[in-house]
């Protein structure tokens, strides 16, 4: 999914002397890479874009399928180590244990995974009375890696919650009222998701245009990956630790998404602003974000008169965070127009900012240029999503039923391109992704559902394959007859009564 803002450049890797890299070791009680499960599905993770977006959403799309899923040279793509991170054995992990699946090759460093779910039926069953608990269910990351992909992983699994299973001396429940979330790690990672984006765009678009039943965010914590933890990093130390609680409404049995449309962008209308800085340098970055804002508007960058329609574009501060280090800085500019779309571009600074003056003032110009071009460039597309917006509602147009059309850039990123091919791969003839922004979603309504449609299809391609058979038969009986100079009513009538003298 996204990688939607990257430090402006790269940092220097930390020195691993002191602590030598150790593998985990593969669990001994899962099922060997090969020979594999029957109708197991085998993804490259190397593929397009090629990073860690193929394992997190083709195992969510697992999860409620059912579906075996081997995927090799994972993060194939990646520049430096291949392979799993800490971060990604997280939301394996996880995934694993909600759909109650047999996993193999999760480990640090490891390229393949096997995730063979179990047919619908949970075994960590307590993990989802955790889930439905006051307290939570709570997920540790080893380190600052971001809790928002983990959320992004797990969601559709949390909106379409598997059925407690039969036998287990318990009431069949239709729908938990409320399913509770708590992560610890990165809320301002490098390339994922900030806390920003998730509050202010990526929520709003799933109220409002996806139209889940419910999704809440409460951040307890922000926890930045750039600069030094306030804590002393010891095991029981998670000052400096991002910790969110999270709270989904799931759909009920036999309920699901509908298609959604976005196809008017309309008129930009208002532009919004959001800082986390270092005490001394937040209230620079935000008079330079002001400053430049007010001169693209002037200069028409956000369509001029007739994007601004003879009324003023409204300047909004929308969220301002003040952390301790000089090293956290990050700034999200967003733009709203008249027909409700939200398009956003952001950036998490890798650098730390020298708390002096004139070194302030430059990063605050440097940041806010950045981010504005890049926003001016998204509303000059025509789009009615960002770039990463467009990536991020991939899966729910795959699970919803029906046909849409969201509004992409003409020329969608690698990101989008890569979810639309791992749906397709995952949901296989039940979705199509066209390049315009069309889609046709699969109807996804539970896996009470899916598993009946999946034999009625078992049922139907039997059916088929009996005529089949039965047209190859008839063609064999015609070509005997006509080798032995019969007719092919002769034939018949000699077959019947072959038959007939049998029953005798």
């Amino acid at each position: 999914m996204p990688h939607h803002h990257h430090p402006s450049r790269k940092s220097k890797p930390k020195s691993t002397s002191h602590r030598p890299h150790t593998r985990t070791p593969a669990p001994q009680d899962v099922l060997p890479l090969r020979p594999l499960p029957p109708h197991t599905l085998r993804l490259p993770g190397s593929q397009l874009e090629g990073g860690g977006q193929i394992l997190r959403l083709a195992l969510s799309l697992s999860t409620l399928t059912t579906a075996p899923i081997h995927i090799t040279a994972i993060r194939g793509n990646r520049p430096g180590p291949k392979g799993l991170k800490r971060s990604h054995r997280a939301v394996v992990d996880l995934l694993g244990k909600l759909a109650g699946a047999e996993v193999c090759g999760n480990e640090v460093g490891g390229t393949e995974v096997l995730f063979v779910p179990r047919n619908g039926k949970r075994v960590e069953d307590r993990l989802w009375e955790r889930l439905k608990s006051e307290k939570g269910l709570s997920v540790r990351l080893e380190t600052m890696g971001s809790v928002w992909l983990i959320l992004q992983a797990v969601l559709p699994m949390l909106l379409f919650p598997p059925p407690v299973p039969p036998g287990q001396g318990v009431a069949r429940e239709e729908k938990p009222s409320r399913l509770r979330l708590l992560l610890e790690g990165g809320t301002f990672a490098s390339f994922a998701p900030t806390t920003f984006y998730v509050k202010h765009v990526l929520l709003p678009v799933l109220r409002r245009v996806v139209r889940v039943p419910g999704v809440e965010v409460r951040v307890e914590r922000e926890g930045f990956s750039t600069g030094p933890r306030v804590g002393g990093g010891g095991n029981d130390d998670r000052e400096g630790v991002g910790r969110v609680e999270i709270d989904v409404v799931p759909f009920g049995a036999g309920e699901g998404l509908d298609a959604f449309s976005l196809e008017d962008r309309g008129e930009v209308v208002r532009l919004g602003v959001c800082v986390a800085a270092h005490g001394e340098v937040v209230g620079a970055v935000e008079e330079e974000v002001r400053r430049a804002l007010e001169e693209e508007v002037g200069n028409g960058k956000f369509g001029g008169e007739k994007a601004i329609g003879g009324s003023e574009i409204k300047i909004e501060m929308r969220e301002r965070t003040v952390t301790s280090s000089p090293s956290h800085l990050s700034l999200l500019l967003l733009a709203e127009t008249s027909t409700g779309c939200v398009l956003a571009r952001d950036c998490l600074w890798g650098r730390k900012v020298k708390l002096n003056p004139s070194a302030i003032r430059a990063t605050a110009e440097t940041v806010a240029r950045k981010v504005l071009n890049e926003l001016v460039v998204e509303v000059a597309s025509g789009a009615c999503v960002d770039e990463h917006m467009a990536d991020q509602l991939v899966v729910f147009q795959a699970l919803s039923k029906g046909v849409g059309n969201v509004k992409c850039a003409h020329e969608v990123s690698l990101h989008t391109k890569t979810a639309r091919w791992v749906a397709e791969s995952v949901l296989t003839r039940e979705v199509r992704c066209g390049e315009d922004g069309s889609y046709k979603g699969c109807g996804y309504r539970g896996i009470d559902d899916w598993e009946e449609r999946r034999s009625r299809a078992k049922d139907e391609a039997d059916a088929g394959k009996a005529i089949r058979d039965g047209i190859e038969s008839t063609t064999s009986t015609e070509a005997i007859a006509q080798q032995n100079g019969y007719s092919s009513e002769e034939m018949e009538m000699g077959l019947a009564s072959e038959m007939d003298r049998t029953k005798i």
